[in-house]
């Protein structure tokens, strides 16, 4: 088993096969990270994290191919934390 530790905690578990895995097993986690109730952000963060990851493998000749290449991570802005300010905020908070 290799286990990958962020700084921010963030833990990726993977066991030798998943070393060698193809794209099926990508698809697997992906799906598996999706449903895992975690922000849409966070997600697409996780997913360019692993792709990455693996890219070091291959270009340190420890794996021959990255299933993760495929994957597309998406977004990793959160449109919830979206907020407009107004002109006439933005004024008051300058004249305080």
């Amino acid at each position: 088993m290799v286990v990958v530790v962020f700084e921010c905690g963030f833990q990726i578990n993977m066991s030798h096969q998943m070393l060698n895995c193809g794209n099926r097993a990508a698809d697997q986690w992906r799906k598996s990270v999706e449903q895992s109730g975690l922000a849409e952000a966070t997600i697409a963060k996780r997913i360019h994290t692993v792709k990455s990851i693996f890219s070091k493998a291959v270009m340190w000749k420890i794996i021959q191919i990255n299933p993760f290449t495929h994957l597309k991570p998406g977004s990793q802005q959160n449109r919830s934390r979206i907020y407009y300010v107004s002109r006439e905020t933005i004024e008051q908070v300058i004249n305080w």
